[in-house]
């Protein structure tokens, strides 16, 4: 991403990248909570989702900024194909959930509904990229490099699988109750690959290209399909 500033750790668009990730993730949640969209209660619960949410974000960047300074992880590393084929990828896994939702999988308030997606699922991606991805490498760095004297490679590499974990168990958990057992299973397996598979794009390509490949997913499942099976799977009375 260019040459290094003598005396910094970054350059200069690595840090109006952290900067500009940061301002529209917090703009972002400021502009849904004036706006009333009470989405973010199914993830925090009683807990203040404002604090909560631009806290998360500010805690993330600052975690991908220090980790991108110390050279562990990238911002962005440039690679075109590779990152076209990861958000190819991406764009391939609504498919199997899109079937589970029309075998009766998901309850009819599983989705943000439009316009108001537009606006919550790309703070969802940052959201849960700082909460499942940057934050739990970030813990792991500290612990396995910075008090442990370990190699930061190494380090992460083991810390993959924990942290792809994360995130399975917490649908699991807040899902529990809405959707059949089966579809229950199914959907752990899949977020389970699905986190797999980011942290590699994360640590490969960088935490742009980790979210370009959560946000694909989300703007096809969530957005997308999102809109669409609330006409064909819950159809007002009397049609439409």
């Amino acid at each position: 991403m260019g040459n290094k500033d003598p005396g910094s750790a970054h350059t200069p668009t690595e840090l109006r990248s952290l900067v500009l990730i940061a301002l529209a993730g917090v703009v972002s949640v400021v502009a849904l909570d004036a706006l009333g969209v009470p989405a973010f209660e199914r993830f925090f619960g009683d807990v203040p989702a404002l604090e909560v949410s631009v806290g998360l974000i500010l805690a993330g960047v600052a975690t991908l900024g220090w980790l991108s300074g110390s050279g562990a992880l990238p911002v962005y590393r440039r690679g075109v194909p590779e990152t076209l084929g990861i958000l190819a990828i991406a764009a391939l896994f609504p498919a199997p959930v899109i079937v589970v939702d029309l075998f009766g999988g998901f309850p009819e308030t599983l989705n943000v509904t439009w316009p108001a997606s537009a606006l919550f699922y790309p703070v969802m991606a940052l959201l849960a990229e700082s909460a499942f991805h940057v934050l739990p490498l970030g813990c792991a760095y500290l612990v396995g490099v910075t008090l442990l004297r370990a190699r930061a490679a190494r380090v992460l590499a083991l810390a993959v699988v924990p942290a792809a974990l994360i995130e399975p168990i917490f649908q699991t958990v807040i899902g529990a109750g809405d959707s059949p057992g089966w579809a229950t299973v199914y959907v752990a397996l899949h977020v389970f690959v699905f986190n797999l598979l980011g942290l590699h794009a994360l640590r490969r390509r960088g935490f742009v290209v980790a979210y370009l490949f959560r946000f694909t997913y989300y703007l096809i499942w969530h957005i997308g399909w999102g809109s669409l099976r609330l006409r064909l799977l819950f159809p007002p009375p009397g049609g439409v």
